[in-house]
């Protein structure tokens, strides 16, 4: 008896999963229209600029800029490309970048609830 009434539940619980309306996927793009390759590359490995324009839910224009790494090799030569390729933006988030974070977050600190 407990087997049937597993097996109408699942029976049941197939046909709401199957009935229910799903949201459309959102759309996707081609990445190739919105990646520009450098023309730098270490050891096979390459780095490019991808920049996504599109029209925000308010109706204003806005744009995703981020990088995209390529890496190929052993775990040394992609660890290697990486910092390689990626060079400057990790020495300036470590000084300047990081250094105006930390200043910021403690000159926000409230002292008086520090006991």
């Amino acid at each position: 008896m407990k087997a049937a009434l597993a097996l109408l539940a699942a029976a049941c619980f197939l046909q709401v999963c199957t009935a229910a309306d799903y949201p459309p996927a959102p759309q996707s793009f081609d990445a190739a229209k919105f990646t520009a390759w450098e023309k730098r590359e270490v050891a096979g490995s390459r780095r490019a600029n991808i920049d996504v324009s599109f029209t925000a839910a308010d109706g204003s224009q806005d744009t995703i800029k981020m990088w995209r790494l390529d890496l190929v090799g052993d775990s040394h030569a992609r660890g290697f490309a990486h910092g390689a390729l990626l060079a400057k933006e990790v020495a300036f988030f470590i000084g300047p970048a990081l250094d105006k974070y930390i200043i910021n977050e403690v000159m926000g600190m409230h002292v008086d609830k520090v006991s």
